[in-house]
């Protein structure tokens, strides 16, 4: 990974793709700060945050992810998409106003990642390392569908990595595709009336890379072209540094 600073929107309009990972529990209470000083989610935000905030399990997190996720946005988009709602496309993909970037995002235990994409729509999935509760056969096909994507990048590991890093690249593509990930897993065969019977996914045109962000995650990306070095920023974590990133 590396530091915010090398990075900018001239690297955006030069690769297509710009990938940030998140530390949120590092960043929390420096997020909160810059929201009060300039508020930059919108009510729909507001009240989601609200929402989760009031179950009791709720640590608070995803609204330091949506903090997070408006200041790369910013970056990239402007300061004019401050407060400004997601349009929501029918497959769930949330999207800025037609002519600004695309972007996808994702969060898992604490961390989050982000990826915002100059023309290409673009898909990203992260998943905190965990015990995978399913039939044998159905992580077999999850993997099966998972390893159709990305041929010559074998899954490795125990059955919780690989079925996690499947898992991801299916999640990159249902959110780069804007179908979801209930038709992405139909469509491999995953489930419903192909169950078991893998084919290649409506969406085979997207390039599918796993991703190294932190150990005990699982990260991939999908988007129509991938730049061959693709580079993975840290979220700044103090305030001066922070200033300069959205600068």
């Amino acid at each position: 990974m590396i530091n915010a600073q090398e990075t900018g929107r001239a690297s955006l309009e030069r690769d297509g793709v710009a990938l940030v990972f998140v530390d949120l529990a590092a960043v929390s209470c420096l997020l909160e700060d810059v929201e009060r000083q300039t508020p930059r989610l919108s009510s729909a935000d507001l009240e989601r945050a609200a929402a989760r905030a009031a179950h009791t399990n709720s640590d608070g997190l995803w609204r330091t992810a949506r903090i997070a996720l408006r200041i790369v946005l910013e970056r990239y988009a402007g300061p004019g998409i401050r407060q400004q709602p997601f349009t929501i496309e029918s497959g769930g993909r949330p999207r800025l106003s037609d002519g600004l970037p695309a972007f996808s995002h994702a969060h898992s235990g604490s961390a989050a990642l982000i990826a915002v994409a100059m023309r290409d729509p673009v898909g990203v999935d992260l998943e905190a390392e965990r015990p995978l509760v399913m039939s044998g056969d159905r992580r077999a096909r999850i993997e099966a569908a998972g390893q159709s994507l990305s041929p010559d990048a074998r899954l490795t590991g125990d059955d919780t990595s690989r079925g996690l890093q499947a898992w991801v690249r299916l999640e990159a593509v249902a959110k780069a595709s804007g179908s979801g990930i209930g038709s992405t897993l139909t469509d491999a065969g995953v489930v419903g009336p192909r169950a078991g019977r893998t084919s290649p996914l409506s969406a085979a045109k997207l390039e599918v890379r796993d991703l190294v962000v932190k150990a005990g995650y699982f990260a991939a990306v999908a988007a129509p072209a991938l730049p061959r070095d693709l580079q993975i920023v840290s979220f700044p974590v103090d305030a001066a540094t922070l200033h300069r990133f959205i600068a």
